[in-house]
């Protein structure tokens, strides 16, 4: 029951040989990076290379509340991965 950061693209190498080790890698970036990740190891990936580019906002929410959930889940922080 360990969470671990990886900083640097050179240790994501060593991580993904440790798949007796570790049971799911979750990572955080670009195309390039997520699809290394997943051509590299035999641990499961959860995430894709394209990023999460939708919000969901239930039918119960109201119109302003809505419009301030989309406009803030694009204008944010556009440059991240999962930006709308």
């Amino acid at each position: 029951e360990i969470i671990a950061l990886v900083t640097s693209r050179g240790q994501v190498s060593d991580m993904l040989s440790l798949d007796d080790v570790i049971d799911l890698v979750i990572p955080r970036g670009g195309n390039a990076l997520v699809s290394y990740i997943k051509a590299n190891t035999r641990i499961p990936v959860l995430g894709h290379a394209d990023g999460v580019c939708h919000v969901y906002i239930s039918p119960s929410a109201t119109i302003e509340n809505a419009s301030k959930l989309a406009i803030d889940a694009k204008t944010d922080y556009p440059s991240a991965c999962n930006a709308m």
